[in-house]
Order: structure tokens, then sequence, then C-alpha cells
């Protein structure tokens, strides 16, 4: 059985970047809460996550998730469970993210927490 830890980081209100995991490791879930777009609309926020110390090897890509058709959200917060095996950060984990992204917590085995 793998030894799950969760890294959390809290957004500081501005377009974020940051490694927040060093050394190889798995993810496998993510969990966020949801971004506030013009105080009224709640959607879950865009967040990528790259394989390194800087934006070079996108891995993971999450966005919004809005119904184009009558412009209304599906829901103010996501949960993503990845595949069984996870994905593979063999570098770490660099995150960018919208800067209303509140949090974002990591679901990983390996690594260390850089943030």
């Amino acid at each position: 059985m793998k030894k799950l830890t969760c890294v959390y980081l809290e957004n500081p209100s501005t377009p974020y970047k940051a490694q927040i995991v060093t050394g190889r490791c798995r993810l496998f879930a993510v969990l966020s809460g949801s971004e506030l777009i013009g105080g009224v609309s709640s959607i879950a926020p865009q967040v990528k996550l790259y394989n390194g110390t800087d934006t070079t090897e996108l891995l993971v890509q999450l966005s919004d998730t809005v119904n184009t058709i009558t412009d209304v959200p599906y829901g103010s917060q996501w949960c993503i469970d990845l595949p069984a095996n996870g994905i593979l950060f063999d570098s770490g984990i660099y995150f960018e993210g919208h800067e209303k992204c509140q949090g974002i917590s990591l679901f990983i085995s390996g690594g260390v927490s850089a943030a």
C-alpha cells in the first residue's frame, strides 16, 4: 500500500507560481476550492501542474467547467481522481494557479513539500 501525503497550498490572491513539491513523486488526487468570478459565480479554478522547477513540461491542466449554453457553472469545486498508478513527476511539482484559486491540495507519494 502506498503512503500518501497531502500537500496544501493557499493562494495569496495573486496569479501564483511556485515549486510546491521537490523530488520525484507521483500525484494521485487533486482537490481544490472554488474561485469567485465577478463576485457572482463560483466555478472550479484553472490550475496547471508542471514537472520540474518551471513551466517547461506541463503534465496536468485543470480548467473551468462552465455550461456553455447557459453560462452557468456546474459546481464550485472539484476533486480529480487520477489513474491507479498516479502521474509521475520525476523532478517535483511546479504549480501555476489563477489569482482567484483559493487553495489546492495534492495527494502525492514521495517527494518533499517545498511550499
